[in-house]
């Protein structure tokens, strides 16, 4: 687990810091394990979002690598602002609303992020590709 004064400086560093998340668990009846998810997601994107930081510092010089860094960030800012919706649905006790959308809605942006970042692995550093869709 990061926090947030540490920097993910590459794929290694991201594979070890990424949490796992039972995206089952988004799905529960039981809002304290809705909410300790939701947590785990929020620090993953703390944590892959460094490590975005640390790469564009590097990819100036290539516009692939810009591109793959961008979709990843926007998926990533996708996905806070479902958190931050499922979060308010939940203290405003409106769990009808959020069982049958932003849990669904969640994992599919948190399966994007890990496609994002497969490709972004295979375009940099290929050799990481495996060990980062297992960590994901």
């Amino acid at each position: 687990m990061t926090n947030a004064k540490t920097h993910t400086l590459s794929f290694q560093e991201l594979i070890d810091a990424l949490e796992h998340i039972e995206v089952d668990q988004l799905h529960s009846d039981i809002p304290a394990n809705v909410r300790a998810e939701l947590k785990r997601l929020k620090r993953n994107l703390s944590t892959i979002l460094s490590f975005l930081e640390n790469c564009e510092r590097s990819s100036a010089t290539d516009p692939e690598l810009s591109i793959a860094i961008g979709a990843v960030r926007q998926e990533c800012m996708s996905l806070h602002l479902t958190i931050y919706k499922i979060l308010v649905l939940q203290f405003f006790r409106l769990n009808l609303v959020m069982n049958s959308q932003y849990p669904a809605l969640a994992a599919a942006q948190y399966d994007h992020i890990s496609q994002a970042l497969r490709h972004m692995c295979q375009v940099c550093a290929p050799q990481f590709t495996e060990q980062l869709g297992s960590a994901f």
